[in-house]
């Protein structure tokens, strides 16, 4: 009897509701059904809802699902093995899920829709779209199209007819008549994005394009917006709306008498946007009325759009790149004018899906994933098992880059590294971190551990996709404006280990504060060390000396080769590159050439004299990262008689400790190719795109200190090694 109800459930989904679908839509995320046969996704009908569907892009097991009829009802079955029961609603469309879905009591709480809507779209009788641009016109930096025929392609429209679809070139273009027998206006958007057309923007009419209905008489005259994800209505060079999040994070996150301008890359000549909470700024009046600009009438959000550079009187500016740049400073913003001389200047290349580059940068538009950028969330942006961004670019290029590097267009928490991939031998980190072997498996507690055969690297879901990419090192996520945070992080490439030995030995080790980083209590001097901090106190407070100019500022350590040492300000020239130790461990520096000697310091034994822990500098210059409070040393050397047990060591000891490097210094390569990643809601302007391009080619390709900026890859390697951070080649 069961059989017989089973097979009448078939017989009546296959016969009497017969009806086409390619796809459901469950809480915002669309299912596209995928033909068994050929993997990929049916780009026509096919008849009904049975069969197996994908969410792309795929990010873990619970994307991948069949759908199955069982009994009086239906099932969805993940490859998670989790399943619950479906229900369906005829007149609707809809499957609606069991009280056996794990988020079922969940979902009624926060009010999650994960009902099963079924996407149905009607092919349209007898007409196919034939069209061919004329006239393109450059919209706004966004996609640059030559002229093109994208042949002839089977048109669908929804259910009410009043939108049209097709497929082309890994889009679905979207069409719709703003009136009857009137103009048609279009946009497009990526593989995988939401059907529903009411959750795109409307923006400026962008291209011209001529559209011939094969089989029927008619020709009409049809607006192509190209907008990926677009954030929000354009309006000339300005932003005049921002989008709900945008506005929601403003909210929350923009402080009292600070600025926030939209865009903040422009060029010359171009306008922006101001949003404050506060009435006015010097010389440009405000507005929280809906007018001018305003988006909500009365939020306390008070803004005004159309602003020029003529408008900022009294704003601190400074040009830099040989004056291709200027920087307007606003409190805690900047505004970033490039020269007008710049324009259709820097060659890009557009990969589509939202994916360009230049010869120092790519650009990847996330659109809904910028919403982890308006919650200040990076971890989803940058870690290899989330980041759409690192498996959209590793997709496009393959297994060519030793870094990623992730740059939000709004900077935001600081610098961070990613570990993906610890395989050179010698340099007290190996293993693989996600993969827990190797000295990730938390069993490697004494030099003797350090056996690097039989290790094994990669695993399942170790990176979004499934695939693994074994020259990859790690993820660098650099939200901060400037270059010193990410010279650090490729510091951190190293490892800076031992996690659970001791190096250099003797009951002390390099990195006891926090196994991350160079002890502050030695001589090593690079970007991993830093500054001294008050051996009875500890982090945060440093400690200070006056330099030539009575300044006081923050110290390190030097030895004096005859038992004593100086405590000596910190210099950018000195302690923000990478000296020999570490150029020997990241195989830029021979063993034979990395001879410099130093110091280790027992921090329990130090006391320091002429020193004495102070509020504030007592009115005197101050410059210090730390604050004001702090230790402030009247006599900057330290002599035998205020520290007690101390350790020589170099890279030698580090070679007789844990072996030597593999790959040597011979073999290890000394041009590295990174990609550093963009992240923009949106397909990236040219203004943007124009000052990534400088910055990172700045720092890929110069031999400099910045003060602003910090030092580029050749100051703080010494000029030892080379790297290239866009296109690869």
């Amino acid at each position: 009897m069961e059989m017989i109800r089973y097979k009448l459930i078939l017989l009546f989904i296959s016969l009497v509701w017969g009806q086409d679908f390619i796809g459901f839509k469950a809480n915002n995320e669309i299912y596209y059904k995928i033909n068994p046969k050929t993997g990929m996704r049916f780009e026509e009908n096919d008849k009904g809802f049975l069969g197996i569907y994908h969410r792309l892009p795929i990010e873990n097991e619970w994307h991948i699902g069949e759908i199955v009829a069982e009994g009086d009802h239906f099932r969805w079955i993940n490859e998670a093995n989790v399943s619950w029961k479906l229900y369906l609603d005829q007149q609707n469309n809809i499957l609606k899920i069991g009280t056996d879905n794990p988020y079922y009591e969940m979902s009624r709480n926060k009010g999650w829709d994960l009902n099963f809507y079924l996407i149905r779209p009607v092919l349209v009788e007898n007409a196919t779209l034939k069209v061919s641009g004329i006239e393109p016109i450059h919209f706004n930096g966004y996609y640059q199209l030559t002229d093109k025929t994208f042949g002839e392609r089977p048109v669908f429209t929804n259910s009410e007819g009043n939108y049209l679809f097709f497929w082309e070139e890994r889009h679905w273009w979207v069409i719709q008549e703003k009136e009857p027998n009137d103009e048609w206006s279009a946009w497009v958007y990526g593989e995988g994005d939401a059907w529903d057309p009411t959750n795109l923007y409307w923006g400026e009419t962008g291209y011209t394009v001529k559209v011939e209905w094969v089989g029927k008489d008619l020709s009409r005259k049809w607006m192509i917006k190209t907008l990926n994800k677009r954030r929000g209505k354009l309006k000339g060079d300005s932003y005049a709306f921002q989008s709900e999040q945008e506005l929601q994070y403003l909210y929350k996150n923009l402080p009292e008498f600070k600025v926030a301008v939209y865009p903040n890359v422009i060029f010359e000549g171009e306008t922006f946007k101001i949003i404050t909470k506060q009435n006015s700024v010097p010389h440009c009046e405000l507005y929280d009325n809906g007018t001018h600009g305003d988006d909500i009438a009365g939020d306390g959000l008070f803004s005004r759009s159309g602003v020029s550079t003529d408008d900022l009187v009294d704003f601190n500016s400074r040009q830099i790149f040989s004056n291709k740049v200027t920087k307007f400073q606003f409190s805690n913003a900047e505004l970033l004018v490039i020269n007008s001389e710049l324009r259709g200047t820097v060659q890009y290349e557009d990969f589509g899906d939202g994916l360009i580059g230049t010869k120092y940068a790519l650009f990847y538009a996330l659109g809904d994933e910028y919403n982890y950028v308006y919650q200040k969330r990076n971890w989803e942006l940058h870690n290899p098992n989330n980041s759409i961004a690192g498996m959209r670019v590793l997709i496009e290029f393959g297994d060519v880059f030793d870094h990623l590097v992730f740059v939000p267009d709004v900077p935001f928490s600081g610098a961070s590294y990613v570990r993906i991939r610890d395989d050179v031998q010698g340099i007290m980190t190996y293993g693989d971190p996600i993969c827990g072997t190797g000295m990730w498996t938390d069993n490697w507690k004494k030099p003797n551990d350090y056996k690097y055969e039989n290790v094994d690297f990669g695993c399942p879901y170790k990176f979004l996709g499934g695939n693994d990419y074994p020259r990859l090192k790690g993820n660098i996520w650099n939200g901060s404006s400037g270059m010193n945070e990410l010279n650090h992080e490729f510091g951190h490439w190293m490892g800076i280990g031992p996690s659970k030995a001791d190096f250099p030995g003797k009951g002390l080790s390099w990195n006891s504060q926090d196994r991350m980083h160079i002890n502050s209590t030695s001589t090593v001097s690079n970007v991993m060390t830093g500054p001294l901090w008050d051996p009875k106190k500890g982090w945060p407070n440093s400690v200070r000396v006056k330099d030539e100019n009575g300044i006081w500022k923050e110290v390190q350590i030097e030895s004096n080769n005859d038992g004593t040492f100086t405590m000596v300000p910190r210099n950018p020239m000195k302690n923000e590159g990478y000296d020999d130790i570490l150029l020997y461990m990241l195989g830029f520096k021979s063993p034979e050439e990395a001879n410099k000697r130093y110091y280790l310091f027992d921090e329990k034994d130090i006391n320091l004299d002429d020193c004495f822990y102070q509020d504030d500098s007592k009115g005197e210059p101050l410059n210090a990262t730390a604050g004001s409070a702090g230790l402030y040393c009247y006599d900057n050397i330290i002599d035998q008689s205020e520290y007690g047990h101390i350790v020589e060591f170099g890279v030698q000891e580090m070679i007789d400790i844990f072996g030597p490097r593999v790959p040597s210094y011979e073999d290890a390569p000394k041009h590295l190719n990174v990609g550093v990643i963009i992240l923009t809601q949106d397909i990236a302007s040219e203004a943007t795109r124009a000052w990534y391009h400088l910055l990172y080619g700045w720092w890929a390709n110069e031999n400099e200190w910045h003060d602003e900026l910090g030092g580029t890859w050749s100051f703080v390697t010494r000029g030892l090694a080379t790297i290239r951070t866009g296109i690869p080649k």
